[in-house]
């Protein structure tokens, strides 16, 4: 939710930034939540399992078998909150 606010409040009269703006920061929110998500999974594996040695248990991770999924959910949600924001509060006061 911070993030959408820096981004209604950089741009508050203007609706055609924002739009260009909505989609870039959901990809990039997305990829980082995939990204630490994987990265959690291993260390927790690797924790657990007290190896370094992952070899063919890094296939089975949820993280790393639906990346494009939970990619596709993150882009979404991030979506849904930014239009939300937008729609419900209005525009931000900077």
């Amino acid at each position: 939710m911070r993030l959408t606010h820096h981004e209604a409040a950089a741009y508050p009269n203007s609706d055609h930034h924002s739009r260009r703006m909505r989609p870039t920061m959901a990809a990039g929110v997305s990829l980082v939540g995939v990204m630490v998500g994987n990265l959690g999974s291993i260390v927790i594996e690797g924790v657990v399992l007290n190896s370094g040695h992952l070899s063919y248990r890094m296939n089975r991770m949820p993280f790393r078998q639906y990346w494009a999924m939970l990619f596709v959910c993150g882009y979404v949600i991030f979506i849904l909150l930014a239009w939300m924001r937008f729609r419900v509060r209005g525009k931000v006061k900077a």
